[in-house]
């Protein structure tokens, strides 16, 4: 009796791009928070956005599906593709406290909170 073990490994491939419009915002701080899906498509291969009213995001489509198909088309078999745009909401605020001007910010749908120069008010007595 003779078999023959098949090894199969799934693996996602994922392109992500987020512009850096605000640069006292760190941009690695969307990766944790979800957004609202504006557009979805899915497909076996999908096609690079165009026509939306951001051109940099057309741009980025393009060039994440150009690098997905030429990095792994060759190489692997690709079985579906999906490219989704999220809108983050991103809040920035400005405040006054003790005659010191301070902002911070307030992202994602579960709102969280980033303050990059938080005035410390504690003390240990």
């Amino acid at each position: 009796m003779h078999f023959i073990q098949l090894t199969v490994t799934w693996k996602n491939h994922v392109f992500e791009y987020v512009p850096d419009r605000i640069p006292d915002f760190p941009v690695k701080k969307f990766e944790k928070v979800a957004g609202d899906p504006f557009f979805v498509d899915e497909s076996i291969l999908v096609y690079p956005i165009v026509g939306f009213p951001d051109e940099e995001i057309c741009e980025a489509s393009k060039r994440g599906n150009q690098e997905h198909l030429s990095t792994f088309s060759s190489v692997n078999r690709i079985l579906q593709q999906r490219q989704t745009i999220e809108l983050i909401p991103l809040t920035h605020a400005f405040y006054d406290y003790k005659g010191q001007d301070y902002n911070y910010f307030v992202y994602g749908m579960d709102n969280k909170v980033y303050a990059p120069k938080y005035p410390s008010s504690c003390s240990i007595l």
